[in-house]
């Protein structure tokens, strides 16, 4: 009571609540509110007896339409209609599909070692129309960890179309495309005479023409055939360790006047070239090595071949050059030059037959040195990636996380490019086939795109007379990191847009992440790149209903 007019409102109703009979506080009798003036009229009566209250009757009326009765045969349909007719035995539950949940089975995939794409190849020699001619189909070699590689299709969604299981002790540590002549295998057999079955003759052509090889690290040079799913033709280098290969027809159209060649860096500091196809045509149960380039002191890290300009002889060697990435910190240039054959023959010389009486020995010898930096280190620097374009421009990638521009001609440094703030080495590099971009990636797991600068326009190009083409300079434009771990490969891979003539050129990247990325490389800035994982094509699961008996491939 001392506190009631303390107490609001909802503290009373509270209180009520709790105890209805308790006695009404002094609070609540002087605020109760009074009665209303209508509540005590109703009270009086006509005769003034409170009391006594009168009620009116109430006037019937009309039933209304929806208040009459309905007739038994709607309100029947309405019963039905509402109550839903529940069958009298439920059907039994079934599953269309039995699950099995198996914990043994571990899919552990291989990461990427080396990569390579199958070359633009020329069968303008095979007689089929150009408007009616089909185009070779693109394929993609990878090499997994443990020694197998596969063979993927860009126009399935990046499908296995072939695999060759690996040896063990044999990792594939690089892969180089080979093409040879192709119009001796068209000549091989007789002309088809439907138009279906030469374009299929000269599709089987051009895959007989393209031949995959494949080097490791224990010296063995090998074949690898995706009919038989085997390593063929395996040989010894002879110089230790082959780390690095390549051939004339690696980046470059595979026409029918380079014939199969190709070179391999062993770990003794020779180049050894081998011959593919012998001088019919034929192919070679094993490479042949036909040339010993000099020794550089130290292995051999990384190849590029560049064909020469001259086409007098078919499968001509002359004029070209090969540029090699030393581990002693230099880059070795080799030039081929053509001669009579007019006495003995020495060390790095090749014969071929020529057109006119005699042969023409191919003579390799080292022209040009040129010394990456060190920065102080003891340790040389490594020269682990090397591309060389048309114009004589060089490009390196090495061991202190730098992609240098060098001039083949003179050996200079032009240009530097820091491919990550770490320092982290650069394993890989590819080119665009316009040769005006190049791409670079490594451990640092980001693929860099450098551009090369646009031609300024020509005022007046008629009275143009500058004898020398204007200095264009490279700029790093952006990055792309779609990987989790190191990238160690790089290709350059086309894919056919539809039935239009344009192919859509792709850049490919792989690492220790097992997944395969690819990238529009004419719109490397603002298109996003995609994921492919390694899925395999074949189930390796095997089910036998009738028995009962499950079959696992690991």
């Amino acid at each position: 009571a001392a506190t009631s007019e303390r107490m609001g409102k909802h503290a009373i109703k509270k209180l009520r609540k709790i105890n209805p009979d308790a006695p009404m506080l002094k609070f609540e009798e002087d605020n109760k509110p009074p009665l209303k003036k209508d509540k005590i009229s109703k009270k009086k009566s006509k005769g003034g007896d409170p009391k006594s209250t009168t009620k009116k009757p109430h006037k019937k009326r009309h039933p209304r339409k929806h208040d009459r009765p309905k007739s038994r045969k709607a309100s029947k349909e309405k019963k039905m209609i509402s109550s839903p007719v529940k069958p009298q035995h439920p059907p039994p539950l079934a599953m269309d599909v039995k699950v099995h949940r198996m914990r043994f089975l571990k899919l552990h995939p291989k990461s990427i070692l080396a990569m390579s794409s199958t070359p633009m190849a020329d069968s303008s020699n095979v007689d089929v129309e150009p408007s009616q001619e089909p185009r070779s189909p693109v394929r993609l070699a990878v090499s997994r960890e443990g020694g197998s590689v596969e063979l993927l299709s860009p126009h399935d969604r990046w499908v296995s179309v072939g695999d060759v299981p690996g040896v063990r002790g044999r990792e594939v540590d690089a892969l180089v495309w080979v093409c040879g002549k192709q119009g001796h295998a068209a000549r091989k057999s007789d002309a088809p005479e439907s138009l279906g079955s030469r374009q299929s003759h000269r599709m089987r052509v051009v895959d007989e023409n393209r031949h995959l090889f494949g080097c490791s690290r224990d010296g063995t040079i090998f074949k690898l055939d995706f009919a038989t799913k085997r390593q063929t033709g395996v040989i010894g280098s002879g110089g230790g360790g082959v780390f690095c290969m390549a051939s004339m027809c690696s980046r470059w159209n595979g026409s029918a006047s380079r014939e199969g060649y190709f070179a391999a860096g062993c770990e003794d500091g020779t180049i050894k070239v081998y011959s593919v196809f012998d001088g019919d045509g034929e192919v070679l149960g094993m490479p042949n090595l036909v040339a010993t380039l000099p020794s550089a002191g130290n292995a051999i890290l990384s190849l590029a071949w560049v064909p020469g300009q001259s086409r007098n002889v078919s499968g001509d060697m002359g004029g070209s050059v090969i540029f090699a990435g030393v581990a002693d910190g230099t880059i070795r240039r080799f030039d081929c030059t053509t001669s009579a054959v007019t006495g003995p023959i020495s060390t790095g010389t090749v014969l071929a037959p020529s057109r006119g009486s005699g042969s023409v020995s191919y003579r390799w010898k080292s022209t040009l040195r040129m010394t990456v930096e060190s920065r102080g280190l003891r340790e040389a620097t490594k020269v682990w990636a090397l591309q060389a374009l048309s114009d004589g421009t060089v490009i390196s990638g090495d061991s202190l996380g730098h992609v240098q521009i060098w001039d083949g001609m003179s050996g200079t440094m032009t240009q530097t490019f820091d491919h990550n703030e770490s320092g982290a080495d650069v394993l890989c590099l590819a080119v665009s086939e316009d040769e005006n971009k190049i791409f670079a990636s490594g451990i640092d797991s980001s693929v860099r795109c450098i551009q090369r600068q646009c031609l300024p326009p020509i005022s007046n190009p008629q009275n143009d007379t500058s004898e020398s083409a204007p200095v264009r300079k490279w700029i790093s434009s952006n990055s792309h990191r779609k990987h989790s771990h190191d990238v160690k490969a790089l290709a350059i891979c086309h894919k056919e847009k539809g039935h239009a003539s344009k192919s859509l050129e792709l850049l490919v990247s792989g690492g220790i992440d097992t997944r395969i990325c690819t990238y529009v490389a004419n719109d490397f800035k603002s298109s996003r790149p995609k994921i492919w994982y390694n899925w395999p094509s074949i189930s390796r699961i095997s089910l036998s209903r009738t028995r009962r008996l499950l079959a696992v491939m690991r």
